[in-house]
């Protein structure tokens, strides 16, 4: 099945949907902003890479003044105008809710959520907060297959990989894929690839995130997570296993043109690059002295220049893609 990108002038006669921009899937025009409603999971990803690419390339317009900013969302992509610029349509955890992964990383959602909803965040045995969904599912089982993000609220690790590769075969089951985000230790990943099952690689996705080789930024924001070596051999591990790798680079917390080329002959898919929100409700976990030291940094790293320098870097490179965020940081020096 080929998945292309037109463009047209108007609406097609008799469309539910004004939108401008179409998918083209073996030669027939699809509306883009309902494209998910008409067409199986075989598509998804396929069709959530080209449209980010277009993006891409619609951004580099913008900047050079060929296309307006204002008309950037309904004409040029659909899916960003209605807010369905995600990777995957639902997702999927099976760690209790209220209990924090145990990367701890300083930045992670789900943490101010404990802490508002007054929960114990605290991970002390895996199989206590392990919920499996045994013979029930939380997940479509019927019409067309989606992409499904699992896990999103935690990571994988070796003492739950089984469980996590019985939980994505019952999805697949149901006629899903699935995308695999995660910051892998090297136990985890090559039990995963003796696990998973040959003939289904084509069925998950992994994106191996990677946000620096700073061995300092690594461990002040992601303190119990595998150093960049080792997430580099577990994207290595992949690649020479025989699945599709991505790299998603969110958030970044050093210059990713740093060791972009250290990863790129392991990645034969995307790299997705993302922002890092740094409000007061992630920086408050570190001692006062240190906010302001840090949020001198990421100030810097996030400067318009140095924003606009890695556009440049990253712009002509097909498979580097941006994220949402990035692409509204950008819009941002878009007078």
């Amino acid at each position: 099945m080929e998945c292309s990108i037109i463009m047209k002038s108007g609406a097609r006669k008799g469309d539910e949907c004004a939108a401008k921009a179409y998918y083209k899937i073996d030669g027939e025009p699809v509306c883009g902003k309902h494209y998910h409603k008409l067409y199986d999971g075989d598509i998804t990803q396929e069709i959530v890479v080209a449209e980010s690419l277009r993006t891409k390339k619609a951004l580099g317009r913008i900047l050079q003044g060929q296309i307006d900013k204002k008309k950037f969302a309904r004409r040029v992509s659909p899916r960003y105008h209605t807010g369905q610029w995600q990777l995957s349509d639902f997702s999927h955890n099976f760690i209790k809710s209220g209990f924090s992964c145990k990367h701890d990383c300083a930045y992670c959602y789900i943490k101010p959520m404990n802490k508002r909803f007054g929960r114990d965040p605290e991970v002390v045995d895996m199989e206590d907060v392990m919920e499996t969904t045994d013979n029930k599912t939380d997940w479509p089982t019927n019409g067309n297959g989606r992409m499904c993000f699992f896990p999103s609220s935690h990571d994988i690790f070796e003492e739950n990989m089984e469980d996590y590769v019985d939980e994505c075969l019952k999805i697949i089951g149901d006629g899903h894929e699935i995308m695999y985000v995660s910051k892998p230790h090297l136990e985890a990943t090559d039990l995963f690839i003796e696990l998973w099952p040959e003939d289904l690689r084509d069925k998950i996705h992994p994106y191996i995130t990677i946000t620096s080789d700073d061995i300092k930024q690594l461990k002040i924001f992601e303190p119990n997570c595998a150093d960049f070596e080792e997430r580099v051999r577990c994207l290595r591990h992949l690649y020479k296993a025989g699945f599709t790798t991505n790299v998603m680079i969110e958030p970044y917390l050093s210059d990713p043109m740093s060791f972009i080329p250290k990863i790129k002959k392991y990645v034969n898919g995307v790299i997705m690059i993302g922002p890092l929100n740094y409000g007061g409700a992630i920086l408050s976990g570190f001692p006062k002295k240190k906010q302001k030291k840090l949020r001198a940094y990421l100030d810097d790293l996030y400067s318009d220049e140095r924003v606009m320098k890695l556009y440049e870097k990253t712009k002509d490179d097909d498979t580097i893609l941006y994220k949402k965020k990035f692409i509204q940081r950008m819009l941002k020096l878009v007078h």
